[in-house]
């Protein structure tokens, strides 16, 4: 019900099976919802507005705008991230000929760095194998620490999405439960500690 700004939020989830409604074939797929403004259900009756640390098989991690597409001209929601092509978060600009800074407004995403291209022909991703998601059924830890105008997505202790320029700077947390089972525990919201300055 509170907003929040400047902490490190850390949720345990795993996959509990079935599939409802128009995520029938599709890959399982949550998030979680934070920065959220506006009131319930301001995004299509569902959801706040809000930025999203997406929980989705075999791409968990990637950040995307959740914006009401009248609003993306005006939107509050905005950031900048370094990817490559295929939209794949890099820690390092000059790792990669393709990499490139991106400022995202009022729409968008920034693909976790693992992301294996989309799929030709079907909604199913194919987990690769460098992904550090979990065998089915164990539990997957996602980190998310907002620090200012910083995000950083954690998923299983490996960095995979920074973003820096954000806006809004906090908000509201929702979780996020869209079509498959899943399980949601240890939910922990910690402040940052204070630099002296």
């Amino acid at each position: 019900e509170k907003a929040y700004k400047n902490y490190k939020l850390t949720v345990e989830y795993r996959w509990s099976g079935g599939e409802y409604g128009n995520q029938i074939g599709k890959s399982p797929d949550s998030g979680i919802l934070y920065h959220s403004i506006g009131d319930d259900g301001g995004w299509l009756g569902i959801w706040m507005r809000c930025l999203e640390y997406n929980v989705i098989k075999s791409r968990t991690g990637d950040l995307l705008i959740v914006e009401n597409s009248e609003n993306k001209k005006n939107s509050p929601f905005s950031c900048s991230g370094i990817v490559d092509s295929q939209g794949r978060w890099q820690s390092d600009p000059y790792a990669k000929k393709d990499a490139a800074i991106v400022h995202l407004k009022g729409s968008g995403r920034i693909n976790n760095r693992y992301r294996p291209p989309k799929p030709q022909g079907g909604f199913k991703h194919e987990t690769p194998e460098v992904y550090p998601e979990k065998k089915e059924g164990q539990w997957n830890t996602c980190v998310l620490i907002c620090d200012g105008d910083k995000v950083e997505h954690i998923f299983n202790g490996i960095t995979v999405v920074q973003a820096c320029n954000v806006t809004p700077t906090g908000g509201r947390i929702q979780l996020q439960s869209e079509g498959h089972g899943i399980e949601f525990r240890r939910v922990t919201l910690e402040p940052l500690p204070k630099v002296m300055s």
